[in-house]
């Protein structure tokens, strides 16, 4: 949601028919559309644009939305997942549909307090790595021990960048510090 053009984002989400907007040639399905049957996967739902929440609403309390410039209702069968850091709870996010958002939520920990999964991710993130390793090579045991105590402010995505970053300084010969591999 947060790549979204706020100017195109309804016709992203909902679709057009041709001619509903400058440069709108053809017709095109949305998202909704897209994913008529099956799950469509809202990430960053907290960065949605405000002019869009209420569209949103519409779609999940009855199935119903409109492609811009369209004359007629869609009806869409789309189950949602919808996923956010934000807090949406405060002022800024559409309450009435954050209540709908809320039929089924899987809250997710920080890593840091649950250090007892690095060191099965760092396993993943390696047996998953595209970088070629050399044999012998490993992490060493210091950096995985500092990989375990750091706090990972940006969870798994900051944890994989930099496992990268220190795989990268292990095939140039490097022996990689967390402080010079962590990007504050």
């Amino acid at each position: 949601m947060a790549a979204l053009n706020e100017a195109l984002a309804a016709a992203d989400l909902f679709g057009a028919v041709k001619g509903a907007y400058t440069g709108a040639q053809n017709a095109r399905k949305g998202l909704f559309a897209e994913a008529e049957g099956a799950t469509l996967f809202l990430d960053e739902i907290g960065n949605t644009p405000a002019s869009i929440q209420p569209m949103l609403l519409r779609v999940l309390e009855s199935g119903d939305y409109r492609p811009l410039g369209a004359q007629q209702d869609q009806k869409s069968s789309a189950r949602l997942i919808a996923a956010t850091d934000q807090d949406l709870y405060s002022e800024g996010f559409n309450q009435a549909l954050l209540r709908r958002l809320e039929s089924f939520i899987i809250h997710l920990p920080p890593l840091r307090t649950r250090r007892e999964d690095i060191g099965v991710l760092l396993l993943h993130l390696l047996s998953n790595s595209k970088l070629p390793s050399e044999p012998g090579s490993s992490l060493p045991v210091a950096l995985v021990s500092e990989f375990a105590n750091y706090d990972w402010p940006g969870n798994i995505r900051q944890l994989s960048h930099v496992l990268r970053r220190a795989l990268l300084a292990l095939q140039l010969g490097e022996v990689p510090q967390l402080a010079s591999l962590v990007k504050t």
